[in-house]
Order: structure tokens, then sequence, then C-alpha cells
């Protein structure tokens, strides 16, 4: 539901152009302007400085490396998906998930372009359709298997370490 985030608009709205925060006319809030304020893009425009590509700085090269590996199994698995679609053997396999991909395909498409890049992680972990694609990639390949295994206990162990010194992780 979009609700809550409507509500948050209009409090917002109420507080900071009708309530008590309001100050005069020659000092409002510049969002108090608009036809339509949208705090919350102003808040990750102005402190958080998300926006279209904005986080690509040389500076944030650890955090691309940490989603490296999140984003390049995404992309094979959506890779995987389309050339699968187009085999008939696997045609109700694909049309069944295919809600689930295109949601995939947003995530990875938004982790890529808008968002702080350590969030997609977690962002994408969220689409039942890369542990789909995990599990069948598995399955028969030992090597995949040992790679997998690998990553995990790594990204399991180092992750909450890292995270614990306040260090990027996730």
């Amino acid at each position: 539901s979009v609700m809550p985030y409507f509500l948050v608009q209009w409090y917002a709205y109420s507080i900071y152009c009708r309530g008590e925060h309001q100050s005069s006319q020659d000092n409002r809030h510049p969002l108090c302007e608009s036809m339509i304020p949208n705090f919350y893009h102003y808040v990750q425009d102005k402190y958080w400085d998300v926006g279209w590509f904005r986080y690509y700085q040389w500076k944030q090269t650890p955090n691309f490396v940490l989603a490296t590996p999140c984003l390049a199994i995404s992309i094979l698995g959506i890779r995987q998906f389309i050339v699968d679609h187009f085999q008939q053997s696997k045609i109700s396999t694909t049309i069944t998930r295919a809600p689930f991909i295109a949601i995939w395909i947003a995530q990875v498409f938004i982790s890529i372009t808008i968002v702080h890049i350590q969030v997609s992680t977690r962002f994408i972990s969220t689409t039942p359709a890369i542990y789909w694609y995990l599990a069948e990639k598995i399955q028969g390949d030992a090597y995949a298997r040992r790679w997998m295994l690998a990553y995990s206990l790594l990204y399991f162990t180092l992750g909450p370490t890292l995270f614990c010194i306040f260090l990027p992780w996730t």
C-alpha cells in the first residue's frame, strides 16, 4: 500500500508548511512553494545525495566491489530467464515466474542507477527469483556449488565482523 507514503508527505506538509515550524512568508521552506511537495525526495536529494548515477564516485569503489557479486548473479540470472523464455520446453515455468523476474529487473536497474550501491545486496535479496536462480545453478554443478558455499561462508562470517566495526558490508 502507498498510503503510509502519502501520510508521511501530508504530515511533513502540515508541520513545515502550515504548522508551528512555518516561518514568515519570506523564509518559507522551498518545498512549500511546490505544487505537489515531496519531502521524501527532498531529504534523499539534499542529505543522502541519492539520484541518477550520483553514487558513481571513486571513493565508493569498495562499496561497488561489495555489491558486484549480487549484481553479477542477478544479471546472469535475468539473462538465463530470457534465454529460457524463448525455449519451448520451459515456457510454462517462465510464464509463472515472469512477474518476479520483472521485479528483479527493476531492482537491478534501480540499484545500478539510483540507490546507494551498498544497499543493493539487501534490496535485491527480497526477490525470490535470485534464490530460484541460485538453486537451479547449484543443482548438478559441483563448481557452482563450491563457489556458492565459499561465498556464503565468507559473507556470513566476514560480514558481521566488518559491520560490528562500522565498515560497510551490506
